[in-house]
């Protein structure tokens, strides 16, 4: 069995030092990189290769859930000096959790798991299907290219496809909706809006112009502070 490629994040550098070495023990284990800080992970982990992510939970800026909540993708295994995430951990389906000190044992055991389940790769979803005006719907998430909260009825929202096609998505939550799209193909703006990365033409600290025309340009979105730290372009 090839070495899994494993990504280290703590914010605290004697704990990523102490874990560093542990893993570095472990035969079956790639470290490919390790970060102190969250956010310049995020920033950069789109160009790494890698299969799991061994991240203390409690960071500045950007904790350990809130990583694994936009990389639905990849496993994790999570460390805490505390037992309260526990459950919130397991809510995002974390390989395991692990309380510090971190025995060497222990995350063999964590990483053995995770071995497991990314030696049979499901498949990637390339669609999704959603209740709207037209009735059940597939919807290509490729064809998605932005979605809003409907004006008439703000339980419904809109999602423009291609050709500037407009279909109503009926009585469905912006928390539903994350769920089901890919983080790395989509990411929530502002608390009205969500876009598709390949939508995106540029952008700045709080503002996005999109490739979807309006008028005689093209369609201007807010990039909410609250949202900013999520939003990295591909």
């Amino acid at each position: 069995m090839e070495p899994i490629k494993c990504i280290l994040i703590d914010d605290e550098l004697p704990s990523l030092t102490y874990l560093k070495a542990i893993v570095e023990q472990i035969d079956t284990v790639e470290v490919v990189k390790v970060y102190n800080q969250s956010e310049k992970f995020l920033a950069e982990y789109k160009n790494l290769d890698f299969d799991l992510v061994v991240s203390d939970i409690q960071m500045p800026v950007l904790d350990g859930l809130a990583l694994a909540n936009i990389m639905q993708n990849k496993q994790f295994i999570f460390t805490t000096a505390f037992r309260d995430f526990a459950v919130e951990a397991f809510e995002l389906n974390a390989v395991d959790y692990l309380t510090k000190p971190i025995q060497k044992e222990r995350l063999e055991k964590a990483i053995a798991k995770a071995q497991m389940t990314t030696a049979i790769k499901p498949e990637p979803v390339s669609f999704c299907t959603l209740n709207t005006d037209r009735g059940k719907m597939v919807l290509q998430f490729s064809d998605i290219l932005y979605i809003k909260v409907s004006d008439a009825d703000p339980r419904d929202k809109i999602a423009l496809l291609p050709e500037l096609v407009e279909v109503v998505l009926k009585n469905i939550t912006f928390k539903e909706l994350n769920k089901i799209l890919p983080a790395e193909l989509f990411c929530q703006i502002n608390k009205k809006e969500i876009i598709a990365y390949s939508a995106v033409n540029f952008f700045t600290a709080d503002a996005i112009t999109t490739k979807i025309r309006k008028n005689n340009g093209f369609l201007e979105l807010v990039l909410s502070p609250n949202f900013a730290a999520k939003f990295r372009l591909k």
